[in-house]
């Protein structure tokens, strides 16, 4: 992979457009990114990761915060890269997603992110996507483009290209968990770590298969126990089991036999039982039959004597019926003549009330002519009668019309006093409604005067807030340069201290190099030997070689000013660039406060936000009161449309009232006319319907008296002819006859008496009573003890066997159960140990001596890789002397080994922890490292040549000549055709790299810009 041009826009603390010519800058191999700390160097690589894989390395990622705060609003960020990966060269566009301003109206928008990929020369084959064969749009698309291509995650390019600040040198400090994380991230081990959650699932489901067989024998093994009676049961074995089903069968047949016998026994007892209790049934039935005849043989004489009187009894049952029918037409021939003397009455009373006639004679009359035909007249005429109550009924019909007309008179009238009731009520409705109507305007105006106070303070708001955010940056400004006066004012002294510190150092230094010049003779004296020559002047004598003085200066003495001169340096421009912040910090405070100190900033800062609070609150009265317009409004158009309907109905009840006035007199001239000579129309119509019916009753109560009179004459004749055929003397004979006796009863007594005179004759003459001697006694009792004892037995013996075969058959089951439970778990038991045994050691436990889980063991294995090339570049880096160890001993506290990393010294022989490397001797081996993690992770992705490598920062912490050590590797790296991209703000480094790309602030503000050299 190598990177050719980078172009981003609004990006970082980048306002505007700014250009990165890679291939420039990487024409020697080698080039520095140098600036002040913070001015926007690591932006540069954030923008190329950006634009890799969208997303930025570190907590810088986690923020998502990309776009330049101080850009132009309709400024895009934008980041645009040109690289050539796999042969191909592309170009990579991406956008963040960020809030822009709308292009219609006020307020925000949000702009979503974007990412489109552009084949620059040839596409692959398969490579059309979304954006046409020329390149790929979306990302999904691009980034699954970006990672076939790279062969990396995000997290693996930012380890091993982007070689971040402090990260290998916390890598190589940490513990095994901390650097198993990052190892993690670099190598993927998700296959491995698959396979372990694979061997645990397997491991967790044969255990809850296993324990699932478990439970199911011991539940198999409890049923057995229940079904045998014996708790020693549910721990037998096959061979047990088999001997205790065949117990188990050897006691259902030893029971069942004894049950037999019993039941044998309890027969033959029940049949001598029977037989003797026949016998004695007999005798007593004998008994009781001779005794029973004896009682009938003493009751013939009464039973004769009431077949006598029954016969007479039977003979007067006609005469007492002629009689009774005789004695009802009498009193039906009174009843019927009361009657019509009543209904005669009734209707005399009522025609007296017009003055009309009755045409009726009176009950008494036709009574006597019932008895006495020749001598009194006819009753009156029936139908007669009838024709006129159909004449009345007709009368009554025609009034029945005229009483509903004076129903509904009445209901005129009281609609009549309604609707002068409505009228009124209408009246004030529409006196009220007017008026109400009428104030209405007035509200209207006020309100919309209001809702334009409240639009105008809703429209002013956005403006309010944006003074609050402008006076409150000018407050949060005052506030902090008030905080960074006395820091300036004291890293002022802590830089004249630090000058004056370095100045003291170089000058030492120069005096113990001047000494040592001074005395170099002696010190080149002192290594000479006789004989051997002067690398001076060659000779080989040495007549008088030079004296140390007392002050003589050794190599070790200025290494060390030389070392302390180095330390004052660096800590003066650190005071320094300390102490150049802070002056740009606070002039850049003063510039945003404005000339205002801190109360008045917060004052001012208040006073905007209480505007604000008054805006938002009058603004947000804005719904409710057009709410409030709207219902007024809609108010008023009610109000209007209910005044025109009370106009109407006041219209409609004045004419409603002149036609009920109408109807009322016409009405009452026609009432008047039907109701004389009665006060009104309905006491008529009942008066001519009550005659009507008097006159109906009257006709009825005739014709039932003309019957009456026919009944009562023919039952007495049927009465006298009654008597005569019975044979009685007379009436009064029949009628002693008839209550001499109960019928009922003596006929009952006579037919019991006899039916047990046959039947008592029928069953002593049975031959099975013939032969049977009636005074004979039986003894049941031995008897009796001796089969109840039999029969006891025989259920005792029936119960035991169904016991006994019950007892069989469950346990036959259970033990059929256990069996196949215990068939089932033996190879489910013996493959859940192997199993368990295999995922213990990919887990790294159990049997596994390493105590190294497979994802763990991988990783060691990768480490070991990483250890070995970065031994190699640490060898040379160190002078020889470090190289790395890679140790696979388990930590404390049980941790698994294998991620161990130790440092081998040459010089002593030994094999000490990396923590206890100085700080420049830390960069270099975090160097090493790194170097080496990139080549084995680049490796593992496949062999994708990295050619471009950024290194940012780690540098302050070395000297001249670790310096020189770490460029000449990487000047193996350039020389093996990688361009290495250094990221510092070291000096040293300026005069030792040629081509540098320098990001600075201009003084006319804050925004950085690049300048190459």
């Amino acid at each position: 992979m190598r990177l050719h041009r980078l172009t981003l826009s609004a990006f970082g603390p980048y306002p505007g457009e700014v250009e990165v010519d890679f291939d420039a800058l990487g024409e020697a191999g080698l080039f520095l990114l140098h600036g002040d700390t913070g001015v926007g160097k690591t932006s540069l690589l954030d923008a190329v990761a950006f634009a890799l894989y969208g997303t930025v390395p570190g907590p810088r990622g986690q923020a998502k915060r990309l776009r330049c705060d101080a850009a132009e609003p309709h400024t895009r960020t934008v980041v645009t890269l040109e690289l050539s990966l796999s042969g191909r060269r592309l170009l990579l566009t991406r956008s963040p997603e960020y809030l822009r301003p709308k292009t219609r109206g006020e307020g925000t928008t949000k702009q979503p992110a974007k990412a489109t990929l552009t084949w620059l020369d040839e596409a692959p084959a398969g490579s059309t996507g979304s954006g046409g064969p020329a390149g790929l749009t979306g990302h999904r698309e691009v980034g699954d483009a970006v990672l076939d291509l790279i062969g990396m995650s995000a997290d693996q390019f930012f380890q091993v290209v982007l070689l971040p600040q402090g990260e290998f040198a916390r890598f190589l400090r940490s513990d095994t968990a901390e650097r198993e994380q990052l190892l993690e991230r670099l190598f993927d081990t998700g296959r491995f770590a698959d396979i372990e959650e694979a061997f645990a699932s397997m491991r967790r489901e044969s255990g809850q298969q296993l324990r699932r067989l478990s439970d199911e024998l011991q539940r198999r093994r409890a049923t057995l126990a229940e079904a045998s009676t014996s708790d020693a049961a549910a721990e037998f074995g096959a061979e047990q089991l088999a001997a205790l089903a065949r117990t188990q069968q050897a006691a259902a047949q030893a029971a069942e036999s004894a049950s037999e016998r019993a039941q044998q026994a309890n027969k033959v007892a029940a049949a001598e039982l029977a037989a003797l209790t026949q016998r004695a049934e007999l005798v007593r039935s004998k008994q009781q039959l001779l005794a029973q005849h004896r009682q009938l043989a003493g009751q013939a004489d009464e039973i004769q004597a009431k077949r006598k009187a029954l016969a007479g009894a039977l003979a007067a049952v006609p005469v007492m019926q002629a009689r009774a029918t005789a004695d009802g037409a009498a009193s039906e021939l009174q009843r019927a003549a009361a009657a019509e003397r009543q209904a005669a009455r009734r209707t005399e009373q009522l025609a007296a009330r017009c003055g009309e006639d009755a045409a009726g004679w009176n009950g008494n009359d036709l009574l006597q002519a019932a008895e006495h035909a020749d001598q009194f007249g006819r009753p009156p005429d029936a139908g007669e009668l009838r024709r006129l109550a159909a004449t009345g009924r007709e009368l009554a019909g025609t009034l029945a019309a005229v009483v509903a007309e004076a129903g509904q008179q009445g209901d005129d009238e009281r609609r009549r006093g309604e609707l002068a009731a409505e009228l009124a009520e209408a009246v004030d409705q529409i006196t009220a409604g007017e008026t109400t109507v009428g104030a209405v305007p007035g509200k209207l105006t006020e309100l919309r005067d209001r809702l334009a106070a409240a639009e105008q303070a809703a429209a002013e708001v956005p403006g309010l807030k944006a003074d609050v955010a402008a006076a409150t940056a000018v407050a949060d400004a005052a506030d902090t340069l008030q905080r960074l006066q006395p820091q300036l004012a004291d890293c002022g002294e802590q830089v004249r201290a630090a000058v004056d510190a370095h100045q003291h150092s170089r000058e030492l230094r120069q005096q113990l190099t001047e000494r040592r010049f001074a005395g170099m003779a002696a010190e080149l004296a002192a290594a000479l030997a006789d004989g051997e020559r002067c690398p001076v002047c060659g000779a080989g004598e040495h007549p008088h070689p030079a004296r140390p003085s007392d002050d003589q200066v050794s190599s070790a003495d200025v290494a060390a000013a030389q070392q302390q001169e180095n330390a004052a340096a660096e800590q003066r421009t650190a005071q320094e660039t300390r102490l150049a912040e802070l002056q740009r910090r606070c002039a850049e405070l003063t510039g945003t406060a404005a000339g205002l100190d801190s109360e008045q900033a917060v004052a001012a800062r208040d006073a905007a936000a209480a505007r604000v609070r008054a805006a938002v609150a009058l603004a947000g009265q804005t719904g409710k009161r057009a709410k409030a317009l709207q219902a007024l409004e809609q108010r008023q158009l009610e109000l209007q449309q209910h005044l025109h309907q009370l106009m109407s109905r006041r219209a409609a009840l004045v004419t409603e009232s002149h036609a009920i006035e109408d109807r009322l007199r016409d009405r009452a001239e026609l009432l008047r006319r039907h109701a004389r000579p009665f006060a009104t129309v309905a006491e008529r119509r009942q008066h001519v319907s009550d005659l009507a019916g008097a006159r109906e009753q009257w006709a009825a109560a005739v014709d039932a008296l003309h019957t009456a009179i026919g009944a009562a004459t023919r039952t007495g004749q049927a009465l006298k002819l009654s008597v005569e055929h019975a044979g009685f003397a007379d009436l009064e004979a029949a009628a002693a006859a008839a209550t001499a006796i109960d019928i009922d009863a003596a006929t009952a007594q006579i037919r019991s008496f006899e039916d047990q005179q046959v039947a008592v004759a029928a069953r002593l003459a049975d031959p099975q009573l013939a032969e049977v001697d009636a005074g004979q006694r039986l003894d049941l009792a031995p008897v009796q003890l001796r089969a109840a004892d039999a029969e006891k037995r025989a259920a005792a013996a029936i119960a035991a066997a169904e016991t006994a075969r019950r007892v069989q058959r469950r346990s036959a089951t259970a033990i059929k159960a256990v069996t196949a439970a215990l068939g089932a778990l033996a190879p489910v038991a013996a493959r859940d140990a192997e199993l368990t045994a295999l995922a213990d050691v990919v887990a790294g436990r159990g049997q596994n001596a390493r105590a190294l889980s497979l994802r763990s063991y991988v990783l060691a294995a990768r480490l070991r890789q990483v250890a070995e090339v970065a031994g190699q570049r640490l060898l040379r880096m160190s002078g020889q002397r470090y190289s790395f160890v890679h140790s696979a001993e388990r930590e404390s506290r049980g941790r698994s080994g294998g991620l161990g990393l130790d440092i081998l010294d040459a010089h002593t022989g030994t094999v000490r922890p990396a923590k206890t490397l100085s700080g420049g001797e830390s960069f270099l081996a975090s160097l090493a490292l790194a170097l080496a993690l990139a080549d084995v992770v680049a490796a593992e992705s496949g062999g994708q040549l990295l050619d471009t490598v950024f290194v940012d920062e780690g540098f302050g912490t070395l000297d001249a000549q670790t310096l020189d050590v770490v460029m000449d590797t990487l000047d193996d790296l350039r020389a093996d055709g990688r361009t290495v991209g250094l990221v510092s703000h070291v000096d040293d480094l300026r005069q030792r790299i040629p081509t540098r790309l320098h990001v600075r602030r201009t003084p006319a503000g804050p925004a950085p810009v690049l300048q190459t050299s």
